[in-house]
Order: structure tokens, then sequence, then C-alpha cells
């Protein structure tokens, strides 16, 4: 019979909340639960309604000048909010003991290495993805390649405190390998999982005759490769004069009017507000969806969702994951808006191969993708933790 534990969840971000890194965090919380464990959350002061989950959130006092839901770090989040979340990991560890500490992402295990080595808890670092190549795309008033070395020196030093490495891709593994040797024992590799019968539940509204509909739905930070996808239609409209682009987004589009103010995307161009209830639908309502992130090693939510849509998928090579071109997604190799504009024109002319890759990507994440086999993966890892 497989042992419980009471597992303490590190959640340096808004919780619970609809997109991206924190569904992570929420889902496999979830799931983990689900499998007999104990689960406690400590995060942010902010999130959304919490109502309705099966273990605690346990918040850090308010901070009046800090309401920023969107990813990526500020000097404020750094030096105030993460230091006040590393109190409040030490404070609960302090008085329940946990069994394992899993930390997630770069801040989670800063927060969690103090109850690491002051109480001797093991501690799971889940790393999302690599410093070196996401710090870059955040200001911070720094050069790009200081930010990188930056990236690169936490990457280098700071898994090396954690007992278990949670990957996510095999570009982190190989990363980390470099770095901390190859022993495998101290590697897994979880990649994110999707809620299956939710995204099959989409129900498409009737549209116009003739329109052609292309898809995004996540953050619009810079790393998501939005001018690009932007650039790429409107390369399109001329030959498509009935193509529309749907954003599914609760983020600003501020940064991107430039864009927007092109004659040729004028009318062409609409963002809806997006959470997980309706998401489902606004998916279906796409001829094709578009994962236009140039690169990554970590492992886009969005993919999962998109695959457990039935709906075809174009993104570009460096950023597929396990994707395989012509059969689960449509694939870019060079990372240029002529190149993506073209694969993009290629499926809209070809419905049956659109029908086909679509229902791929579906059998692929019914399969491989449950959230509850990612919490089996993780149960494992949380049983050899203990024991040593």
């Amino acid at each position: 019979m497989t042992p419980n534990f009471s597992v303490l969840h590190v959640a340096a971000c808004p919780f619970p909340a609809s997109r991206g890194t924190p569904v992570r965090i929420l889902r496999l919380a979830e799931a983990i639960h689900s499998l007999g464990h104990r689960v406690e959350v400590v995060t942010y002061h902010l999130g959304d309604s919490e109502q309705g989950l099966p273990f605690p959130v346990h918040r850090i006092a308010p901070i009046a000048f800090y309401n920023k839901m969107n990813p990526g770090p500020t000097y404020a989040k750094l030096l105030v909010v993460d230091f006040m979340l590393m109190l409040k990991v030490f404070d609960l560890a302090r008085q329940n003991r946990y069994d394992v500490i899993h930390a997630h992402h770069y801040e989670g295990l800063l927060a969690a290495l103090p109850a690491h080595f002051l109480l001797n808890i093991p501690v799971v670092f889940d790393s999302h993805t690599l410093l070196q190549t996401e710090l870059p795309y955040y200001k911070l008033f720094l050069p790009d390649w200081f930010k990188r070395k930056v990236g690169e020196l936490f990457d280098r030093i700071f898994p090396v405190f954690a007992d278990h490495i949670i990957c996510v891709s095999d570009q982190q593994h190989l990363v980390y390998s470099s770095y901390l040797g190859t022993n495998s024992s101290r590697f897994s590799m979880v990649p994110n999982g999707v809620e299956v019968e939710h995204f099959a539940a989409g129900r498409a509204e009737p549209v116009p005759a003739g329109q052609l509909t292309l898809g995004y739905a996540g953050n619009l930070a810079s790393f998501q490769g939005i001018d690009l996808m932007l650039d790429a239609t409107s390369r399109l409209v001329d030959e498509f004069p009935n193509l529309m682009l749907n954003i599914y987004t609760n983020d600003a589009p501020d940064a991107y009017q430039s864009w927007l103010s092109l004659p040729a995307l004028a009318g062409k161009v609409h963002f809806f507000p997006s959470d997980f209830m309706t998401l489902p639908h606004q998916l279906a309502q796409a001829d094709l969806l578009l994962s236009p992130r140039p690169k990554g090693d970590g492992y886009p939510i969005k993919l999962m969702n998109y695959m457990a849509a039935s709906k075809p998928i174009v993104c570009f090579s460096a950023a597929s994951h396990d994707l395989v071109h012509g059969e689960s997604g449509w694939l870019v190799e060079n990372i240029t808006p002529e190149e993506y504009a073209q694969a993009i024109r290629h499926l809209l002319l070809n419905p049956g191969l659109r029908e086909e890759i679509g229902r791929n990507a579906r059998e692929l994440v019914e399969q491989e993708f449950s959230w509850e086999r990612r919490a089996r993966q993780v149960d494992q890892i949380y049983q050899k933790q203990v024991k040593t």
C-alpha cells in the first residue's frame, strides 16, 4: 500500500489562477490530494476564488502596493513578496513538519530552502522553465545579456540544493544534466497534463459562411511570439479575405497597438476575455490554433489544451515538444513570420488534413497527458525522497 505523505506546495504566484503556471500547480495539487496525500499550498496574497478546493491554501499578509497578476519578476516581488513567502513557508514547516516540500519554479525553491536546511525537510524542485531563457524577456531595466547571465547562474547554482529536480521538457533535462551531472536519480520528467474531458466538451457557435478562424489562447508576454503571429496573419488576409484571428486572453493588448493599427489587420483581430469554463467553447470556434512561441524549454499549457480540443496546431519546432509534424501538429523549422504564415496557409487550404491532425492530437493527450498520470509520477518521487 502506498504511504500517505504531508506535502506543502510552494506557489510563488497568484493562486489559484485560470491560466499558465498556476494551472500546473493547481492540477497537480488536486490530483496528488486525490491519491490520499495531505496537500497544502502556500502562496501570495493574490489569486482567484479558492472556494471548493479540497486542500487548504495559506497566504502571506496582504501587500497594498503589489497586485500584479501577470507572470514575470519585478523588484517588489523579489525583494518583498518572495521574502514574505519564505518566512511563511518556514513558519508553516516549523509547525507542521511536512514530509516533502514541492517547490514550484525558482521563487518557490528559494522560499523553501531555509526550511530545507534548518528543518531537514526534503525539497522537490519543480522547474517550470530555465531562467536563462525566460529572464531576458522581462524588462527589469537591465540589458538582455546580463539577464541571460544571471539566469544561467541561477540554473547552475540553486537546483543543486534540491533533493530532486522535476523537468517538464527534454531541453531542461539536458541543461541541468550538463551542470549537475547525468545521475538519473536526481531528475524526473513530468510534463504538463490537461483536463481531457473538459476540453472535449467545447461547442462551436455558428459562423458566417466562408469564415476561417485562427485562435490563440494565453497571456500576451513578449516570449509568446505575439508580434510574429500578428505579422504572419497580416500576410494572409489578401488571400483569405474572410480570415479572423481570435485571441483569448485577460491581458491588455497595449504593447501591440502598432500591429493592430495596420490596415491589413483592421477588423481582423478580436480579443475575448477567457477563463477555464469558457475556453473549451472558445477553442472550438477555431479552424486551427496557433502557438507562436519561437522557442522555450518550458511546456506551454496551451499546447495541451489545444490538443485536447481536437484542433490542429501550428507551432515552431523548437517549442513543439511531443508534437509530430504532419501527424499531431504542423511544425515550422525557421523562426520567421513568412514561414509561419505559409504553414497556416497550408492548413487553411487543406480541411481534411486539419481534421486528421486534430484527431491525432486528441488521441495523444488521451493516452499520455492526464493529470492523474502526472500525479502518480510525482507520487513515486515523493516515496523516494521520504525514504531517504
